[in-house]
């Protein structure tokens, strides 16, 4: 009984290492849900405040000028999408 937690641990440790490919897609995949999960309301922020509202763009949002360029309709079709 003495070694018990020694087998276990080699046990354990045996088995994650088979496994460590499909621990790492599953991190990755985890981190990338939760990255989608924080930026998902930014398009909708965007689609109200300065297509439907009309406010002008802030400087960090500058690289969607050319979009904006296109009309109103076309950068509402497009970041819909």
């Amino acid at each position: 009984m003495k070694d018990m937690p020694e087998r276990f641990r080699r046990l354990v440790l045996t088995s994650l290492s088979q496994m460590r490919w499909l621990l790492v897609v599953a991190a990755l995949a985890l981190v990338g849900v939760t990255l989608s999960s924080l930026l998902a309301p930014w398009p909708l922020k965007i689609i109200f405040d300065h297509i439907l509202l009309d406010k002008p763009l802030p400087e960090m949002l500058g690289f969607l000028d050319p979009l904006f360029g296109l009309g109103q309709g076309v950068a509402l079709l497009i970041m819909a999408l």
